[in-house]
This record gives structure tokens, C-alpha cells and sequence, in this order.
């Protein structure tokens, strides 16, 4: 359910890069309908205290990244005071991302974001995984 998800993603004993890919979870749930995109940009704005994850940590800068997805307008002043606090590395999303994405407007942002999810879609698991060494056939 999202609300696990969400659990999930708040559990700072998980690691990182697991409670983004939650996070991200949830900016698909938007696209697909099952969760409202407000109240998922309303959960990330109150991840950018600064008391979410290690400090140098990269997490601010993957969820300003789903932030930037989703259409950063309603979030715009939390951003902002995230990168003046230093915990938004511009490595991982640059200021300019965001003005990018204000110009593009809602609706294409959200479009964009579903054309990624059908590109990354795994219809097929075995075959999505079958270029491993683990699955490479030895001669």
C-alpha cells in the first residue's frame, strides 16, 4: 500500500538509495493514478530539514530530483532554502533543472515522467536480466 511505501521511505534505518527508490515509487503511483501529486509533493517538501539523512549525504539531491519530476512550483521556496542550507548538491540536480521544468509546465513535466516509467517499465524480468555474467552460458 502507499502508505507502507511511505513508512518505508521515512525509516531513516533503511538505506538511502532503498527509501529513495520508494520516494520514487510514489512520483509513479502519481502517474498512475493511485496517489494525488499534491499530496506526494506535500510529503517532499518536509524532507529538506536537514535531519532526514546522513550529512554529505546525496538523498536531498535524488528527492529534489523526484520533486523536479513532478513539477516543482508548490515546492519552489523549500528548493530554494535547501540549496542556500548546501544540502541539495547542484551535481545532482542543478538550480537551472528546476527553471526548466517551471517553463515546461505540469502537464509536459508529467508527461515526461510517464514516458521514463514506460521506458523502464520490465515487462519481461528474465529477459531484462539475462545480459548478467550470472546468466551468461559458459562454452
Amino acid at each position: 500500500s502507499i502508505d507502507q511505501i511511505i513508512s518505508m521511505a521515512r525509516n531513516k534505518k533503511v538505506y538511502d538509495f532503498c527509501r529513495v527508490s520508494a520516494f520514487q515509487a510514489l512520483t509513479y503511483a502519481v502517474v498512475a493514478g493511485y496517489v494525488p501529486r499534491k499530496k506526494v509533493l506535500k510529503l517532499f517538501g518536509t524532507l529538506f530539514t536537514g535531519d532526514e539523512a546522513e550529512d554529505r549525504s546525496d538523498f536531498w539531491g535524488l528527492i529534489a530530483n523526484l520533486v523536479c519530476d513532478l513539477y516543482p512550483d508548490e515546492n519552489m521556496e523549500i528548493i530554494n532554502q535547501a540549496y542556500k542550507d548546501g544540502l541539495i548538491k547542484p551535481e545532482l540536480i542543478d538550480h537551472e533543472d528546476f527553471d526548466d521544468a517551471l517553463r515546461m509546465g505540469k502537464e509536459r513535466c508529467l508527461e515526461k515522467l510517464e514516458k521514463n516509467l514506460e521506458r523502464n517499465r520490465i515487462d519481461d524480468l528474465h529477459e531484462s536480466m539475462s545480459w548478467w555474467s550470472c546468466f551468461d552460458e559458459m562454452d
